[in-house]
């Protein structure tokens, strides 16, 4: 058998004399063909009609892509990819609350950052108008007690604060994948927050290995006083 007569259309027995048919020339043509075969031409296969292999023609090799449309997949992929970083951000902070002076846990998400933003700014409009407005807040799990201001501002500042670097590293990965001209760069970069033992200590802040809760919340609350008194 000469792999030149095998073609779309060539075919063989599956058996003979009760004996299973050797269709391995046909099987190395098929698969010759299909990987030197060029855009526009047909791909081959081989199907079984009967009491016959039979070689067929199926779909066609495709044009390779523009350069236009490898820059639009590209980009494709690198906007992916951005989502993925902000996605992984969002399950992180979620997954990782901050430890406050109480010793209790605060969601550190960004619509509660929003939602507390937004508490404090009502407050402080109520304040000026002479309305009562009573600032509540709860730790994660917990139900909403009464706070006063300065604390939960300390508490928002604190937040943002152990937030900040995490964004921040969000934003250079952004930077680092906007920048890539190749697919293998993008897959390259490699989207992580946090240490390797998935600790909730800040990954980017100074070591506080030393540092007691009571120490962090002073400086919080001094950023708060210069806030209110300049």
């Amino acid at each position: 058998m000469e792999e030149t007569m095998i073609r779309p259309g060539y075919t063989v027995p599956t058996e003979t004399d009760g004996t299973p048919a050797d269709y391995s020339a046909i099987e190395a043509a098929v698969n010759a063909h299909n990987q030197n075969a060029q855009p526009g031409e047909a791909y081959w296969g081989i199907r079984l009609c009967g009491t016959e292999y039979e070689v067929y023609e199926y779909g066609e090799v495709p044009q390779p892509p523009t350069t236009e449309e490898l820059f639009e997949q590209l980009k494709l992929y690198k906007e992916t990819k951005i989502k993925e970083s902000k996605m992984c951000l969002s399950e992180y902070l979620a997954s990782h609350p901050i430890q406050w002076t109480d010793g209790k846990y605060y969601s550190v998400t960004s619509e509660k950052q929003a939602l507390l933003t937004s508490n404090l700014a009502l407050y402080q409009i109520s304040t000026a108008a002479g309305q009562p407005f009573k600032l509540t807040w709860n730790s994660t799990g917990d139900e909403c007690t009464e706070w006063t201001y300065d604390n939960l501002a300390a508490l928002a500042l604190a937040i943002g604060l152990y937030v900040k670097p995490f964004v921040s590293h969000q934003q250079e990965l952004e930077i680092g994948i906007k920048a890539c001209t190749t697919s293998e760069e993008v897959d390259s970069i490699a989207i992580v927050y946090g240490s390797a033992d998935d600790s909730t200590e800040n990954p980017e802040s100074p070591d506080k290995s030393d540092t007691t809760d009571e120490t962090i919340d002073t400086g919080v609350k001094e950023g708060i006083d210069e806030q209110q008194t300049s």
